[in-house]
C-alpha cells in the first residue's frame, strides 16, 4: 500500500505499520501551511495504525 503525499511517500511495510518521517513531515508543513492539516491527519493515521 502507497499512499503519496506532495513529495512523500509512505510505504505500508510487511510488518502491517506505516514508516513516516515525522520530522520531514513536520518541516515541511512549517514551510507550507496548507500542508499542516493533511501532514498531521498522515501522521495520526500512521500512529493508530501502530497501536
Amino acid at each position: 500500500m502507497f499512499i503519496y503525499i506532495e513529495e512523500f511517500v509512505l510505504v505500508k511495510s510487511k510488518f502491517d505499520s506505516i514508516v513516516v518521517d515525522a520530522k520531514l513531515i513536520i518541516n515541511y508543513a512549517i514551510h507550507n501551511p496548507t500542508f499542516v492539516d493533511m501532514g498531521t491527519n498522515v501522521f495520526n493515521y500512521s500512529i493508530s495504525v501502530r497501536k
